[in-house]
């Protein structure tokens, strides 16, 4: 019986082992959600807890390179850093369009959202302890001249979300 365990043991089918990401110190779980944000065919992701659980900690920023997409959480997904990681948590492409991330949730985390050119747009998201919630980069044609006025973007906060109402 032993020695029938330990051959199972040797010979099952184990996780494939991606060398950058165990290299970043990138979970399993992280892992498959990077793959998930990279290979699927769709215009909405859906974060359910049922399929991704309540949670993720992330070792190394979640890289969105797609032209657009919408992030959705139905149960206020969390993506919190691990221990040692300080850096973002979902970087944006500088080529993407638009992209919006809606119901999640960002905790303990330096950077939780990087961002290029306004291509962003929050919906029911909720940053814990985030040191910068949301880093926006311009980018400008090499060599030209730039003209341009202060951002238009106008940012609400929910001033009632933590009042108990009877």
């Amino acid at each position: 019986m032993l020695l029938a365990l330990a051959v199972w043991w040797l010979t099952r089918d184990k996780e494939p082992v991606d060398p950058v990401a165990a290299a970043a110190g990138v979970s399993i779980r992280q892992q498959q959600l990077q793959d998930t944000l990279n290979n699927f065919n769709g215009d909405t992701l859906v974060l359910d807890g049922s399929v991704w659980g309540d949670s993720i900690m992330i070792a190394a920023p979640l890289q969105i390179s797609r032209d657009s997409l919408y992030l959705f959480s139905p149960s206020g997904f969390t993506i919190a850093a691990d221990t040692a990681y300080n850096g973002t948590a979902l970087a944006l492409a500088k080529t993407a369009k638009f992209v919006v991330v809606d119901g999640v949730h960002f905790q303990d985390i330096d950077t939780a959202i990087q961002s290029y050119n306004n291509t962003l747009a929050l919906k029911n998201v909720r940053f814990l302890n985030c040191a910068v919630p949301l880093a926006t980069y311009q980018t400008f044609p090499n060599g030209r001249y730039v003209n341009t006025a202060a951002a238009g973007a106008i940012y609400l906060t929910d001033t009632l979300s933590n009042i108990n109402l009877q």
